[in-house]
């Protein structure tokens, strides 16, 4: 009779401490995937520098049917590389092919965030206007054209950098085992073939 009480006591010991043990588990393995994903995500900008990573990288957006966003980030550069004098008609150029609604590569940024682009380069040039045609050159306005700042397509770029981050580098990295591992058992596959024949 002494025992029961022991032994539910013991029972119920044992149950907390594998819960608690468990739920410490998720919480470090947790911590540790956060840790993980923002050492990929340092790394990301980097090792689109790397022309055999971008390359691949790019290869497997195009499976993805994402090469859009890596196409605006290396639009962007030739934005920021852009002397005054041609920033507008850049800048016009990347919200055509990115950023107006229907265009062929048109990213998925917010909706705000494309309406305060527009805004902007509405303030530099027409490019609102009911033939949404793009209009950069001298006649007509009278005056000097406005460079457009340096950080207007900022937050775009952020948006788009943490979609790469955060949802393609891992989908592309758990590709490239796959693609390993599939091209890894391709010989000894082809072997076992050749020596059974």
């Amino acid at each position: 009779s002494e025992w029961v009480p022991r032994l539910c006591i013991i029972g119920v010991t044992c149950v907390l401490h594998f819960c608690i043990t468990g739920v410490w588990m998720s919480i470090v393995n947790h911590r540790f995937n956060r840790m993980t994903q923002r050492r990929q995500s340092l790394q990301l900008e980097d090792l689109l520098k790397e022309g055999k990573f971008k390359k691949r990288f790019a290869h497997f957006l195009c499976l993805q049917l994402c090469i859009e966003n890596l196409s605006f980030i290396d639009a962007l550069e030739m934005y920021y590389a852009a002397p005054d004098s041609e920033k507008l008609d850049t800048a016009l150029s990347i919200y055509k092919r990115f950023i107006e609604d229907g265009s062929e590569f048109q990213i998925n940024i917010s909706g705000p965030l494309q309406r305060s682009i527009l805004a902007e380069l509405s303030r530099r040039r027409d490019v609102g206007g009911s033939d949404r045609g793009c209009h950069t050159g001298g006649g007509g306005g009278g005056g000097d054209v406005l460079a457009p700042s340096p950080t207007l397509f900022d937050a775009a770029r952020n948006e788009i950098i943490d979609m790469l981050k955060y949802h393609s580098l891992p989908l592309f990295v758990q590709w490239e085992k796959d693609e390993e591992q599939a091209s890894s058992s391709i010989p000894a596959t082809m072997m076992d073939i050749s020596l059974s024949s």
